[in-house]
């Protein structure tokens, strides 16, 4: 899969443009973008979902503090 096709893609999931990108550079740091696999993929998803996570979880903390 590209790599413009792969942000494209989960961007397209509902994941924030400069979250995937982030994403993207970690993994990067590892692998070619050439050899990106389905592993790899499923550690992006894991990545940017627990990002979203702990983004709701200091939301709802904010919330009940102020």
């Amino acid at each position: 899969m590209k790599l413009d096709e792969l942000r494209q893609r989960l961007i397209s999931y509902g994941y924030h443009p400069d979250e995937v990108e982030y994403a993207l550079v970690e993994i990067l740091q590892y692998k070619k973008a050439e050899i990106i696999n389905s592993t790899d993929i499923k550690v992006l998803l894991s990545m940017l979902q627990e990002r979203m996570e702990i983004a709701r979880a200091e939301l709802r903390v904010k919330i009940f503090t102020d």
